[in-house]
This record gives structure tokens, C-alpha cells and sequence, in this order.
């Protein structure tokens, strides 16, 4: 919700986008949101995602606060 406005679709969104003051590129994933790599198979796409998502949930990667 934004503004007061719940979201009933989502626009779909290419990545890696561009830092607008460094420049460099970024990746965003998220298991809740992201679909697939573009210009792979399904499963090559499948077990690329699944290992950035193994990546990023490994202990050292996670902050937790109060």
C-alpha cells in the first residue's frame, strides 16, 4: 500500500537497474516477487535464483534488530 492505495498488480520490472549516482549496475531478487532471468531456461533460471537466495539468507548476510 502506498499513499493510501493497496496495489492489485504489479508492473514487471527488468533488471539489473543502474545506480543513478555511482553508475554501477544492481540486482534485485526476492522470492516473493521475482519470476525468472530473462535469456535462460526455466530450470537454468530455477537453480540461478535458488542459489542467490541460499546466498542471501546465510547467517552472515541476515541483521536482525529490536
Amino acid at each position: 500500500m502506498r499513499e493510501g492505495r493497496a496495489y492489485r498488480t504489479l508492473m514487471p520490472v527488468e533488471h539489473p537497474r543502474v545506480h543513478p549516482e555511482t553508475g554501477r549496475k544492481s540486482l534485485f531478487v526476492n522470492p516473493g516477487f521475482t519470476s525468472h532471468i530473462a535469456a535462460v531456461s526455466d530450470g537454468e533460471s530455477r537453480v540461478l535464483l535458488d542459489l542467490c537466495y541460499a546466498h542471501m539468507t546465510k547467517p552472515e548476510h541476515i541483521v536482525r534488530h529490536r
